[in-house]
């Protein structure tokens, strides 16, 4: 941009402080920041390089492209920047792009391995995942062991609560972009606070709001209803009671509603008796309850049920307000099942297969009991493994139900072996013995009683309590619903960009005029120290200048990239201006101040951001892994536009666009020649002898490493400004 500037201040004009700013912070950004990342990692630990063919791609052109000014200037055209020079130093900033692209994403790799593979043999077929799907599966993997963790930790928390916990300890941990932590360094640097606790504080709000959201039961709409809306009943039971409810809305109206009985496989009259009328539910009243008379027959029958219904809802001394709603609930219908009471009974399952959570950890399985419900009966069952395997996926906890007299239904209980696995899909079965009379019971209150009709003798002379069509169960254990959905939205919420996001002027304002404070020794969020006002007010004015730009939200976050890159050019014009005038005053050559005053001042921010990255990263990627690429684009993008611009138009002119060959080309012959030295010690350092890794190692290793790698940068600095004083001859 400084380029770019001067360039066009200039007339399309060579000016020495956008170059030599560019070389000088290539300079300061391969010297002294690597070798300040070097020093700080904490003693005993070091950070290597992951993505070390990428860092070669963009080291490798970092130092191609300053052997290529020094090509342009010093060899092929002294002192002259042809079009086609210049038009050829801006392409080699898409090469680099894409090469590095393409070699992150292993593509390179594939297409050159792809025709040098030789298959012997039947063909196979070679199953490969992406890279994205297993980024994405370790990423998933690491949320998973982490929500465990939290578990463990925390058995007696619930789940909303976990999840906040596990959101705070993955914010921590999750790989951060260079931009977040040049943000990062900026707010420190400004008394902004922690980023991450912004953040994180930020998330949790939007987690819990997305929690409450379904919760919150709509208070203007009133709905009654049964519940429950299915009753199971023995035939002497004499009087069944239906329960009609009410909830939500006003509850001060009263509500009058209709209801009747309809027959179903039971008839009125001869299984119970018709019921019809109206329920008046009275100011803040808010259950009432419907009785209905069973009829117990002398008769041996199947299961028979019939239905009672709501209709007709009227409301009376009802809010005058039309936002109030009331409405009959789709459980407007009770089903009343009636059970014969005169034979043991069949027994079985309701269902040959069932669906479990893993984190229901009691299995509740229930045994139905149909046909009859008299006598005491003892049922034995049998536990099998499927690919769920005893002791490991599940627990038993008995070998037999006991039912009592008149009693319909009995529980198997099975403790479920939590895994917090993410995918799963594991079966054992449950079989019932053969059912065993422990004592046969009669009803007391009926004597001499034809208990069965004729066609069902058989059934009256055995007596005898049988298994029912489904006597086996195959269970499916599943992973658990919850868990896998806070894994999910935790991944959703795993963006960092949240954090360093704004929705609207009013947040960036506030933001703007609080003095955040930061890290404590258990690393949540300190109070504001002297030190936080003291860089809050010296920074106040830029900081609310800069909330003026529209919020990252607006547009797609398009409009505030405009409304930046706007500012970013007028202040840029602003300090190259002000460097002049600086090194003006002092009396200092324009190259001697690019290569120094401005070239710290703009690579600073790049010095707190590797650092911070160098100390929370468990790689050195973000820490120095951009530096080179970033040196590379800085001549490709920041030389190459403001040179193609300017020789285009003095071409245009017939003029010829001129560059001092000096000062500039003595700069990128000595930065060059240093730059190879300090790549070779960087890949040296990976030597299990020099430290094991780019950053960190031995104590003294890594102490050396730094100080050789600073006093580098000084010695780039004297010597280009003994030549720039024409002390050194060139």
């Amino acid at each position: 941009m400084l380029s770019v500037i001067e360039v066009c201040g200039k007339n399309f004009q060579s000016g020495a402080l956008g170059p030599g700013t560019i070389v000088g912070s290539a300079a300061f950004n391969l010297f002294i920041i690597i070798g300040v990342c070097i020093a700080v990692v904490p003693d005993g630990e070091i950070r290597r390089i992951q993505q070390l063919n990428v860092f070669f791609v963009t080291a490798t052109f970092s130092v191609i492209a300053y052997v290529w000014m020094y090509m342009i200037l010093g060899v092929i055209s002294v002192g002259i920047i042809e079009v086609w020079e210049a038009v050829l130093t801006f392409l080699l900033f898409p090469l680099t792009v894409v090469l590095a692209y393409l070699t992150d994403k292993r593509i390179l790799s594939k297409l050159c391995s792809g025709g040098c593979r030789r298959r012997y043999g039947p063909n196979r077929i070679l199953m490969e995942k992406d890279d994205e799907i297993l980024e994405f599966e370790q990423l998933r993997a690491s949320y998973m062991v982490t929500l465990q963790e939290m578990r463990k930790k925390y058995p007696n928390a619930r789940l909303q609560s976990l999840e906040k916990m596990t959101l705070t300890e993955i914010f921590e941990k999750a790989k951060k972009s260079r931009a977040f932590y040049k943000m990062q360094a900026t707010r420190m640097f400004t008394g902004g606070g922690n980023l991450v606790h912004h953040g994180i504080s930020k998330l949790k709000t939007v987690s819990i709001e997305e929690c409450l959201s379904g919760s919150i039961a709509d208070e203007r709409l009133q709905r009654i209803f049964f519940e429950p809306c299915h009753y199971t009943i023995m035939e002497n039971v004499g009087i069944v009671k239906i329960f009609v409810k009410r909830a939500g809305g006003y509850l001060g109206s009263s509500i009058l509603i209709d209801y009747e009985t309809e027959e179903g496989t039971a008839l009125p009259d001869s299984d119970y008796i018709h019921a019809a009328g109206t329920l008046i539910f009275k100011p803040y009243e808010i259950e009432k309850i419907i009785e209905i008379k069973v009829v117990d027959d002398e008769i041996f029958e199947e299961e028979e049920h019939f239905t009672v219904r709501l209709f007709n809802l009227r409301v009376k001394n009802g809010k005058e307000n039309f936002s109030y709603i009331y409405e009959i609930s789709k459980m407007n219908r009770a089903t009343v099942l009636i059970l014969d009471d005169d034979h043991c009974g069949t027994f079985g399952f309701e269902a040959d297969i069932m669906h479990i959570e893993e984190s229901c950890n009691i299995l509740t399985l229930n045994v139905y009991r149909n046909t009859g419900a008299r006598g005491i009966i003892k049922i034995p069952y049998t536990i099998m493994d499927g690919t769920a395997k005893a002791d490991v996926d599940y627990v038993t906890l008995g070998r037999k139900v006991v039912f009592k007299n008149e009693e319909i239904f009995k529980t198997i209980s099975i403790k479920i072996i939590d895994g917090a696995q993410y995918s799963k899909d594991n079966f054992f079965f449950v079989e019932l013995g053969q059912p065993k009379v422990i004592e046969k019971s009669t009803n007391p209150e009926r004597k001499d009683k034809r208990r069965f009709v004729r066609s069902r003798a058989d059934i009256a002379t055995k007596g005898l309590p049988t298994l029912g069509s489904i006597s086996i169960v195959q269970i499916h254990i599943h992973e658990s619903s919850s868990f896998k959905s806070v894994v999910d939205k935790l991944i959703k919420q795993n963006n960092l960009s949240k954090s360093i996001s704004s929705t609207s002027w009013k947040e960036q304002f506030t933001d703007a005029l609080t003095v955040y404070g930061g890290d404590s020794e258990d690393g949540s969020e300190s109070e504001p120290q002297l030190i936080s006002f003291i860089l809050h007010y010296i920074t106040v004015f830029w900081k609310v200048l800069f909330a003026f730009i529209p919020p990252t939200d607006y547009l797609g976050g398009w409009l505030c990239f405009i409304v930046s890159i706007f500012c970013i050019g007028v202040l840029t014009a602003m300090f190259g201006d002000l460097a002049s005038s600086f090194g003006c005053t002092l009396g200092l050559l324009d190259e001697v101040v690019a290569i120094t005053f401005v070239a710290v001042g703009t690579s600073l921010p790049d010095t707190f951001a590797s650092k911070y990255a160098a100390i929370n990263d468990e790689t050195a990627d973000n820490s120095i892994g951009n530096v080179t690429g970033s040196n590379a684009v800085n001549v490709y993008l920041g030389l190459g536009l403001a040179w193609s611009m300017a020789s285009i138009v003095n071409s245009v002119r017939g003029e010829v666009f001129y560059v001092t060959q000096g000062a500039l080309g003595f700069s990128v012959t000595l930065f060059c020649i240093l730059a190879l030295f300090a790549l070779m010690l960087i890949f040296a350092r990976r030597h299990p002898a020099l430290g094991g890794g780019e950053l960190g190692g031995p104590l003294m290793v890594k102490y050396i490493s730094s100080a050789i790698l600073i006093s580098l940068y000084f010695i780039y600095v004297i010597i280009s400004s003994l030549q720039a004083y024409c002390h050194i001859k060139f």
